[in-house]
Order: structure tokens, then sequence, then C-alpha cells
């Protein structure tokens, strides 16, 4: 017996809603820009000579209230490690289960379901290829106080900790690359988030987060760290910084879809 979502159209062949087949490809590690789904068809467009379809125009987004970029500011310390940062925001969502056919696709993927927002970000992901990371946004305004956010990315100290998604505390050495704010570390960059701005159940504001980081220092980081996460498959191969945007955008649209919440005007782009 299959519970479907009550919005379920009627009628419709049930391949063409829940999908009738998984396609199991294999990557070599210097093609990482086909660790997605639009990334094979635009692989298959070029070599076949035939149109790239189905794209989505991420432009003109609905957005309402108070500018993004009035309220978070971001600085980069080292370019050679972190060439992009993008921050967008969105309010008022509500945390519950993302649509089934979201929930059956994520499963297929190999990807855990989880909530709306957090599954937004994977599902984005698969498809564009660009791991994105979502913050609770109150949780950086009250670390914040009366002051702008904050958000820088830096080295960080030889010995310096922080406590993973994954609840590990982990100990870090100077290769290993920070997000930041000013109160403290937020995540390992490119790898994995950091516990006390991971969303929950009761986040109503997230900032998302799309970067791009240097390939070969991920690759280090997640070695080192024994972290291999679908975020790190990706940056420690290579993610273009052109798609941090993209990325953003796309994972913002699906969290709006998905929570009703209202997307803020602008992203935050260094």
């Amino acid at each position: 017996i299959i519970i479907l979502d009550d919005d379920a159209p009627v009628g419709m062949p049930l391949a063409d809603y829940i999908g009738d087949a998984v396609l199991d490809i294999s990557i070599l590690p210097n093609m990482a820009r086909n660790a997605n789904v639009v990334g094979i068809a635009r692989e298959l467009a070029a070599m076949l000579g035939r149109d790239l379809r189905g794209l989505k125009d991420l432009g003109g987004l609905k957005a309402s209230g108070q500018s993004v970029k009035e309220l978070v500011e971001i600085e980069i310390t080292n370019p050679e490690l972190n060439p992009r940062f993008v921050a967008g925001l969105i309010r008022n969502v509500e945390i519950k289960p993302s649509p089934y056919q979201i929930q059956r696709r994520l499963k297929l993927a190999g990807v855990r379901p989880i909530s709306n927002i957090v599954d937004a970000t994977n599902y984005a992901m698969l498809e564009l290829g660009e791991p994105l990371h979502a913050f609770d946004y109150d949780v950086l305004k009250s670390r914040a106080g009366e002051k702008k956010i904050k958000i820088s990315t830096r080295p960080a100290a030889d010995g310096e900790k922080l406590k993973t998604l994954d609840g590990q505390d982990r100990t870090l050495t100077s290769m290993n690359v920070l997000v930041c704010d000013e109160k403290g570390s937020l995540s390992l960059a490119g790898v994995m988030g950091g516990s006390e701005s991971e969303v929950t159940d009761n986040t109503k504001n997230i900032l998302l987060e799309g970067a791009a980081w240097n390939f070969i220092n991920i690759r280090r980081t997640a070695k080192q760290h024994n972290l291999p996460s679908e975020a790190s498959f990706r940056f420690s191969r290579g993610v273009h910084p052109a798609m941090a945007d993209r990325g953003v955008s796309l994972g913002l649209r699906y969290m709006a879809e998905w929570s009703g919440g209202s997307i803020a005007p602008d992203l935050v782009d260094e």
C-alpha cells in the first residue's frame, strides 16, 4: 500500500508521478560536473548534438520583505581556498515532511529524507550539482545581537574544536577551512555543518549557503576527518563557482514551494 499525498493527480500514470527507473552511472573523478541530473543531461546533449531541455528559469524569484543584503554580510579571508560564497534568506517556513514524490526520489538516489527544508538542499544538489547548507537564521541573529550578521570563511587554528552535525567533536588543524560568524565557527567548509546553527523543528527563518571551495583542500579535509559526505564527494572533485548562485536560487525555490515560506529579495554574493 502506497499512501500518496492528497494532491496526487488522479488519472496520471503512476510511472509519470513517482518515476519508473533508476540509472546508476559511474562517473570518472575528473567529471564531477556530471554528479547531478542536469550535468548528465548536458553531457548527453553535447555528445548527441541535441538541445538541453527542461532547465528551470531561476531569474525573477518572487521575493518580499527586507533584502538579505541589509541583514547579512560576507567576508572571504582566503580567495584561493574559497573563491565564492553566496547566501539567500527565506522567512516563515513551516518545517514538515517533503511531498511523497520528493521523498521517494531522494531515497532512490540514496539520500535519507529528513524535512522539507533539508530535503530541498539535497534535491537541488542532486539536480544541479551544487551542495547547499541551511543555517537557522534566528540562531545567527541572536549570536550577532543588534549588529548585522557577518559570515566569514577562514582557516582553522590548530587544535580548534567544532561539533559537526553527526554529533562528533572534531579537533581541527590549520589545513581545514571554517565558515564562521563573529562568535565562532559554524561549519566545516565543504564537508559538514556544525550542530549549533542546524535547522530544527522549531526553525522559522533559513539562511541558505552555496559556495565554491578549493577541491584539493576539501579532499584532504574529508580524508583527515573520515567524513565522506555528499557535499565533500562533489567539492573534493571540483564544483564550478558559477553554480553557487544557481544552487541557492533553486534551493530557495523548492523551500518556498514545500514550506510556504517567503523568499527575501536579492542574494549576498561575494
